[in-house]
């Protein structure tokens, strides 16, 4: 591999490290979102939507974290 693409794949892991700070404010907020409902509220269909999302957000940091590792392999 060259530089060239060296510095791309960097680029890269740099911009996936942004997203994958983003994502995981949004979960964060949206798990606090839950945690502060009332409990009657938590077991509603939206208290179990929002546990839902935080869930998906929290799998979707994961993915990202695996594909960065992924990409310095690469490198």
């Amino acid at each position: 591999m060259n530089k060239q693409r060296r510095r791309a794949i960097l680029s890269v892991i740099d911009q996936l490290g942004n997203i994958s700070q983003e994502v995981n404010d949004i979960q964060c907020e949206e798990q606090e979102y839950y945690n502060n409902m009332p409990e009657s509220l938590q077991s509603s269909e939206v208290g179990e939507r929002a546990e839902e999302v935080s869930g998906i957000l929290e799998e979707i940091t994961d993915s990202i974290g695996e594909l960065v590792e992924q990409l310095k392999e690469c490198i």
